[in-house]
């Protein structure tokens, strides 16, 4: 006889839709892991792209302030031919502008490390030259508090939503774990085709019996507890990690706002007015050329903070919102 017969297994009720929910969320993990990436990687461009932008102002300053200690010492070399001035004034400006000089050197080093780095970052040619606009609009808002911004990360940030989704995942082991104690059922038919005799025509139905669940599945829903109990523990390590990164991260943008402001508003103009005023007496002899090298290098020195505590900001306010996951940081 020629037999000919089609079954198929038809899983428990339930059970293949938490299969399908348990593959749904497998999906979407691989989705959030690339946005985490993403963001991180902006994050670490954006801080090159602010470190290459304070050397360039440090760079700006250095020659400014060369151009300066030149004109301090012609000053100098003037006075001492008409014997009004001291050698050494000029030898002390001439060391300084030396001092500076090697300190040119040094930022043009570390801009060129940084503008491979940026580089590399972006998946270009590591010798490759990255320019900066000369104008660069500086704002510096009010961050959100702690509160919010921890709210935010909990609704936006991919890392989170990975973790809560690994936790999703685990739930819906486990109920297929709970589910799988319940039998699958077999359906078929069969077609014989005999000589000599009547042609056969059957129908058959089969039930598994789950008969080591004892051992088996019950085992399997132990295992897929303990995976979510690992889960709901790792989402709250992350959650607290995360909220910590948030208050480091945020003193940090506090304190160089409110030192670049500092110095923006107060320091730096007072020291340009000192130099000034320094110099006018040193022409006519009423300051020492000393104080009057000290009070310009010092002014130099808060320029250049004032440039790196406002790169400091603006990578504070990059990793912030990397944290956090959006860049709605802003009050």
């Amino acid at each position: 006889q020629v037999q000919i017969g089609v079954q198929q297994k038809f899983p428990f009720p339930g059970k293949l839709g938490l299969r399908s929910l348990e593959k749904e969320h497998q999906a979407k993990i691989a989705s959030i892991k690339v946005d985490e990436i993403r963001n991180q990687l902006e994050a670490k461009v954006k801080h090159q792209w602010w470190q290459l932008f304070y050397l360039d102002r440090s760079i700006g300053t250095v020659k400014r302030n060369q151009a300066l200690l030149r004109q301090f010492v012609g000053i100098a070399q003037t006075k001492y031919k008409v014997g009004q001035g001291l050698q050494q004034d000029v030898l002390l400006a001439q060391l300084e502008l030396s001092k500076l000089l090697e300190r040119d050197v040094s930022l043009k080093g570390l801009r060129k490390s940084t503008e491979g780095r940026l580089n590399a970052l972006l998946d270009r040619p590591i010798g490759q030259g990255v320019t900066l606009p000369n104008k660069v609009k500086v704002d510096v808002p009010f961050v959100r508090g702690i509160g919010e911004l921890q709210v935010l990360s909990n609704k936006h940030r991919p890392l989170l939503s990975m973790a809560q989704t690994q936790i999703d995942v685990a739930q819906s082991r486990l109920s297929y774990s709970r589910k799988d104690r319940y039998p699958d059922f077999t359906a078929g038919m069969q077609y014989a085709q005999r000589d000599g005799r009547s042609d056969l025509f059957s129908i058959k139905f089969g039930v598994s019996l789950p008969i080591y669940s004892n051992n088996k599945q019950s085992q399997k829903i132990l295992q897929s507890s303990t995976e979510l109990s690992e889960g709901k523990q790792r989402f709250s390590d992350e959650q607290a990690k995360v909220n910590a990164e948030i208050t480091s991260v945020l003193a940090s943008y506090q304190s160089s706002r409110e030192q670049m402001l500092l110095l923006e508003n107060g320091i730096i103009p007072q020291a340009k007015q000192t130099v000034d005023s320094m110099l006018a007496g040193y022409e006519v002899n009423k300051v020492d050329f000393l104080n009057l090298i000290r009070v310009q290098v010092t002014l130099s020195d808060y320029e250049m903070k004032y440039w790196k505590k406002l790169s400091q900001l603006k990578q504070a306010a990059a990793m912030l919102e990397a944290i956090v996951g959006t860049g709605n940081i802003y009050e």
